[in-house]
């Protein structure tokens, strides 16, 4: 006599699947507060006294752009770029299923605001020292741990990609300090909220050809209404958006957890924080 099979029941404690369009729009959301970061940056810095320029003089090769000084007229971007990384801490370490969440946090933030200052204060080259410092103070905090430290492996692993991505979402300051910055920020924004509504949205085999389409579509829009503004920009950060969308569509198969309460949100806003890096590297292409 066969058993009748029940269907599986989800615990109690497990958060439901956030939905698609609830996602989509959390990143659109992100993306527009990178936008109005920018745009109080842009504001601000019509109403404030031309900024002292700092130019290194040490590795041309390394800050070949000019870098404003410290100012307020920043702390707009400062602020959203911290605001959407705090998200991503809060659920990053369920994300990865971490042993040690309070650690995690703790190692995240911490390295988040250190390159974020000297983002604001410094050189890129200073957010580069904060990700090499980043690796003893992983260690240090698992050293503090009073569980057994097991799992320690994917503990150092997870929390060091993850502080990297905050440290890649603290160019996007860098990216503001440079001559036109505040342009390239609203190209960004402008491409991540185009381009994650049909990566949420859009059926799997169309889906990735309409990320491009439409990001592709948002940072032209944008780019043709500042005049002056290089077309490179728009298409290095559609490009990587779009890879960046294939790969973490990949990793999302991977991850039980990615689609469910706070890590959903935070899987949302993994691309908004990482694509800083491009954005730097746009600055330097075109300025």
């Amino acid at each position: 006599m066969r058993k009748k099979l029940l269907p599986i029941r989800a615990e109690e404690n497990e958060p439901s699947v956030a939905p698609r369009a609830v996602r989509a729009v959390a990143a659109v959301a992100g993306a527009g507060a990178l936008a109005l970061g920018a745009w109080a940056t842009m504001r601000l810095s019509e109403e404030f006294e031309p900024l002292p320029v700092v130019i290194p003089s040490y590795e041309p090769h390394v800050a070949a752009v000019s870098l404003a000084g410290v100012s307020v007229v920043f702390l707009p971007v400062v602020a959203v770029v911290l605001l959407a990384f705090g998200v991503i801490t809060w659920g990053w370490p369920r994300l990865l299923s971490l042993p040690h969440i309070a650690s995690a946090r703790a190692t995240m933030l911490f390295v988040a605001v250190c390159g974020a200052v000297c983002a604001m204060c410094g050189h890129p080259i200073h957010v580069a020292y904060v990700a090499a410092m980043a690796i003893p103070a992983v260690y240090v905090a698992q050293m503090l741990r009073r569980d057994g430290r097991s799992d320690l492996a994917a503990q150092v692993s997870g929390t060091y990609t993850g502080a990297l991505i905050g440290l890649c979402g603290c160019l996007w300051v860098v990216t503001a300090r440079t001559p036109g910055g505040g342009e390239l920020l609203l190209i960004g924004a402008a491409a991540i909220a185009a381009g994650s509504i049909p990566f949420f949205l859009v059926p799997s085999p169309w889906r990735y050809m309409c990320v491009l389409l439409c990001a592709a579509g948002g940072g032209i829009a944008v780019t043709y209404a500042m005049p002056g503004v290089s077309w490179w920009p728009c298409a290095i950060l559609t490009v990587g958006y779009t890879v960046l969308c294939w790969g973490l569509s990949q990793v999302i198969r991977l991850l039980e957890t990615a689609g469910r309460g706070g890590p959903a949100v935070t899987f949302v806003l993994v691309p908004h924080s990482a694509l800083g890096v491009l954005g730097y590297a746009s600055a330097l292409l075109v300025l």
